[in-house]
């Protein structure tokens, strides 16, 4: 069975030096995590902007370590889940 998760990261994602930014507005706080859990996730920006996760970041493992790292919190969701084929 898939698990869907979704995320807000209220600081930044960062590998090494490199910040994830949001390609549109360039807002790197505040960027959710969402996807199936061992499938590459995506973010989506306060902005409404949704876009896979760039390279040099690894979109499977970034999920893996948002969902290991959370505080308990995490959004219930009725209903409908998306296609898992649109997070490939």
């Amino acid at each position: 069975m898939l698990e869907m998760y979704k995320t807000k990261v209220h600081g930044q994602i960062l590998y090494g030096h490199l910040v994830l930014k949001c390609p549109r507005c360039s807002r790197s706080r505040g960027l959710t995590v969402n996807g199936y859990l061992g499938r590459p996730g995506r973010i989506k920006c306060p902005c409404g902007n949704d876009f896979p996760v760039p390279p040099p970041f690894d979109a499977t493992r970034l999920l893996e370590q948002v969902v290991a790292a959370r505080d308990g919190i995490t959004e219930l969701t009725f209903g409908p889940l998306p296609d898992p084929d649109s997070f490939r």
